[in-house]
């Protein structure tokens, strides 16, 4: 699951959704699912709970003090007319899916992100448990936006994905995906992450490991507007 710069597939859009910030963290007004109002007055107190919970939480509290990190907002970086084919804007924009985007922290010069997201009740696989895919979707978008300012054109492709399963999250977990940029040279770049579940003992759900490369004829994409 490759993706370049701005969140660009090689074969369409994909990426990570994020929250909007106004003064403070709000819900923005992303596209739900047809629902009826009691549905989404519902998705809307869920959405709220877990802002919430995520903004008390002392990991968020550091990171928003930091004027190291900058904080995204993955719906403004996603064109409207590909939302809905997008995994986070489209297949789990629902409230039993990605409750809220997630919350991006990126610090470019370090090459260090945080991507916090709250997983709902239907991200489960048969054992009721946090479905290794999204985890992997994550970590997947997550390392590439990591290493995405230190290619030549800030866009790239996943060249090769390596991950390493631990301990499930249960169903309505909050996780946080810490990456950090090894080493970059040229064209390529590596970056390496974890996810955890946002709590006081926190469990180590995988790692992953990302080789991003920027392919030459991504040149002809210069006219496309992406995250810059």
């Amino acid at each position: 699951m490759a993706f370049a710069k701005g969140f660009l597939r090689f074969a369409g859009v994909t990426g990570v959704s994020m929250v909007s910030f106004g003064a403070g963290v709000s819900v923005f007004g992303r596209a739900w699912p047809v629902l009826n109002e009691k549905d989404k007055q519902l998705a809307n107190e869920r959405s709220l709970q877990s802002l919430d919970f995520i903004k008390n939480s002392t990991l968020y509290k550091q990171l928003a003090a930091d004027k190291s990190f900058e904080l995204l907002s993955g719906s403004q970086l996603i064109p409207e007319a590909h939302r809905q084919y997008h995994v986070g804007q489209g297949l789990l924009n629902s409230p039993n899916h990605m409750t809220t985007d997630p919350i991006i922290f990126l610090n470019r010069d370090q090459g260090k992100m945080y991507c916090i997201a709250h997983l709902g009740a239907q991200t489960v696989g048969t054992d009721r448990k946090i479905h290794n895919g999204i985890i992997a979707t994550i970590i997947d978008e997550g390392l590439c936006l990591c290493g995405f300012s230190k290619l030549p054109s800030k866009r790239g492709v996943t060249a090769q994905l390596k991950l390493d399963f631990f301990q499930k999250a249960p169903p309505e977990s909050t996780v946080v995906l810490e990456a950090q940029v090894q080493e970059f040279r040229g064209r390529k770049c590596v970056i390496t992450g974890t996810v955890k579940t946002l709590e006081r003992s926190p469990i180590k759900v995988a790692d992953g490991y990302c080789v991003l490369v920027e392919p030459v004829w991504f040149k002809y994409l210069n006219w496309v507007p992406v995250f810059t």
